[in-house]
This record gives structure tokens, sequence and C-alpha cells, in this order.
């Protein structure tokens, strides 16, 4: 079987040093390396930078075609892309026999890329037209891509989430307050604003760029994320977020485990933040705000990025399983149904809620991490860094 890893940012650009690139230079190449665990997979990549990225404009790529071993982090031995006309074609394999690749009913992709302005939407649009690809509906994509229509969405399902207006609605005396991109994606362009001044000299210069005003919540920054399948979901083990002090909420990397009770009530809210959003598919991930309260009443969802996210890089090093093999296995044709991560105990305070069997299909059978697999981390400490790097402990 063939799979196709393309992410976009380092596809499309050099590295220019910003947290975009390094993170998905991160995930790139830890999803790389653990597809080329499997048996069986040969693994197609995207080289760095690619000239021609799929078109996520409408326009046709032009450009020469990469070769193997371009770019300072693509392996040597992992082909990368050649582009073709995308006449209804799609990208094929750097070896010339693109049959081989996109005709074939194995032909696997991973998309990663950012939301901000559809990218990720347009980018999964174009493979899907000759890979399958493991990733959400277009629907579910567009509704987590618009912070401000997910908020929303999230408050009709009694979903936890800070209020959230356009930014030209918010009051701005109403502080402190987060400003943020309505479509963007990481920490790009988001600002704590402690004084109304700050609000509304920000709110002008970020003019014509679409913004959301979110009351700021304090807390501690957390994400939980999520293998969706057609018939299960599992739930990884929840992660603190490092995020920069400096009011820009720069991600800075990430650790695990967290004390169990905090795992629990972040699995519970973002358990609950992806069932009433149908069509959510592949790796998601949940970031949420931990308040102080210990019921949870103070813990907020913050925004779905229905994508892999930097914490795979931590994540894979802190289970006991190929998340990407197990990924790979909940999409397979060969395989009947999914087969489970063996004897994950679910704890009934994380028991499904009852709306789930209206909500996406794989989540509506959801096998949340429980106590087995959060104890069994308990004597390593996992942390890992924006662009990579990971100390176990």
């Amino acid at each position: 079987m063939r799979v196709l890893v393309y992410e976009h940012i380092t596809a499309t650009s050099e590295d220019d040093g910003s947290s975009m690139y390094r993170e998905g230079r991160a995930m790139r190449d830890a999803l790389i390396a653990d597809l080329r665990k499997i048996d069986g997979v040969e693994v197609v990549g995207s080289a760095t930078p690619h000239p021609n990225p799929p078109p996520v404009d409408g326009q046709q790529p032009a450009g020469r075609p990469s070769t193997v071993g371009e770019g300072r982090e693509q392996s040597q031995d992992v082909p990368t892309l050649t582009p073709s006309p995308l006449k209804g074609e799609g990208w094929g394999g750097g070896d010339g026999d693109r049959g081989n690749l996109i005709k074939t009913d194995h032909a696997l992709a991973f998309v990663i890329a950012p939301e901000t302005g559809g990218i990720l939407e347009r980018c999964v649009e174009e493979f899907r037209r000759t890979h399958r690809v493991i990733a959400s509906s277009p629907e579910a994509l567009a509704l987590t891509r618009d912070k401000l229509a997910l908020s929303k969405h999230w408050q009709q399902h009694g979903v936890r989430t800070p209020s959230t207006t356009d930014a030209k609605d918010w009051p701005s005396t109403r502080v402190p307050v987060v400003l943020k991109p309505r479509d963007g994606a990481g920490s790009c362009d988001t600002h704590l604003c402690e004084d109304d001044a700050t609000f509304r000299r920000l709110c002008l210069s970020l003019i014509p760029q679409p913004m959301i005003a979110q009351a700021f919540v304090p807390g501690q920054p957390a994400s939980v994320a999520f293998l969706v399948g057609p018939s299960e979901t599992i739930a990884l083990p929840p992660t603190f977020q490092h995020l920069s002090k400096d009011g820009k909420f720069t991600y800075l990397g990430g650790e695990l485990p967290i004390p169990l009770e905090l795992a629990e009530r972040a699995t519970k809210l973002a358990t609950c933040a992806i069932e009433c959003v149908p069509g959510l598919l592949g790796y998601v991930g949940v970031d949420l705000i931990l308040g102080n309260a210990t019921d949870g009443s103070q813990d907020f969802a913050i925004e779905i990025n229905p994508r892999f996210t930097t914490s795979y890089v931590g994540l894979r090093a802190a289970v006991d399983f190929n998340i990407a093999e197990k990924l790979c296995s909940m999409f397979s044709r060969e395989s009947e149904s999914a087969e489970t991560i063996a004897a994950v105990a679910t704890p009934s305070s994380l028991s499904r809620s009852p709306r789930s069997s209206a909500a996406t299909p794989g989540v509506a059978n959801s096998l949340l991490a429980g106590p087995r697999l959060l104890a069994s981390l308990a004597a390593k400490q996992v942390v890992f860094t924006a662009d990579g790097s990971v100390r176990v402990n």
C-alpha cells in the first residue's frame, strides 16, 4: 500500500524560521517516520519546498518537478511528488508510474495544512480526486475553520466555550479579551488585549482581516487528540500546552501525562466538543482551557483542529502503539472493522453522551483513553517542543 503525506507549509515555502514552518516540518517528519515502520507501506512525501503545490486558489500550478532528495529535511529514500497538469488527475509518484499511486484502491493520503483562507479544505478536495484522503468532510472542515461559527454551534449544543463575537461587535471596555482571526491557524495574529485602547488599536491595525473577540478565560492550556474512524473513536492522552507569555499565545510545545483528574475533565469536555460536529474523521485535535474549579465548571473548549497537530510528536513517544498504523487500519478496506486498542478502560465519568448517537459515525462509538493507558504513562514524562524535539524521562 502506498501512502501519501502532504504538508502544505514545508511544501510551498522556504524555511523562514516561523513557528508555522517548524511545526509543519515536525508533524510531517514524525508522520513519515511512523508510516515507514508499517510492513507493506510505501511512503510518498512532499519535498521541501515543493515548487508545484496543489492549487489552493483555483489556478494551475507551474514550475519544475521535484526530485528525490530535494530539501534539507526530506529523507533520501522517500519518493517525492511529481505534479500533473491537474486536469482531474491529481499528483502522482516521482517514478512516473502515476497509475500505481493514484488509481489503486489502496492509495491513502494524509494532508496537513493550515485552515486559514480555506487552504486545508482546498488541499483535501484536490487530493480527494485521486486518493482516499483520511480527513474530515467538507462541511466539518468549513465549520471548524470558522471560529465564530464553531463557537455559536457549541453554544447551541451546550458545549462550554468562551463568549465570542465579531470583533466589531465587542464592547471595547470589556477586557481582558483575546483578539484573533476568524479563520486563522495556530496563534497567528492572536493578541491578548488587557485594556480598551489596545483592543481598539489592534482592531484598526488588523483591518480588513475578519477578526473575532473572545472573552479571556484564565487557566491551563491543554489539548486532546482523537483518532476518529468510521466505526470507532479513540481519545489519546491529554497534553498540557506550553504557550508564550507575551500575550500572543505562540505555541512552544507541550508535555504529558497530566494529572488524572485533569485528564478526565479534558477528555470529557473535548469529547462533547467533537460529538456535536458531524463529519469529523482522522486525526482531530481539540484545544481547551482547564480552570481552577475541580468540577470542571471553569473549563472551556477553544477550537477544533481537524488535522494533525503538533502534539502528535509528543504523543507518538508516549503511547505503546503506532498512531499512524492505527489510523491506517481504521480506514483500510481490507479490514472489516478497526481493531480496538487492547483493554483500554472507559471510566464511567467519561461515558458516551446520549446525543452522540446523532453525531458523526466514528464518534458515536467513542472509546476514551482511561486509567489503564494513563497509568501506563505515569512512569515516563514526555516533553516536546514545537520544532519536534522530544525528551522522555
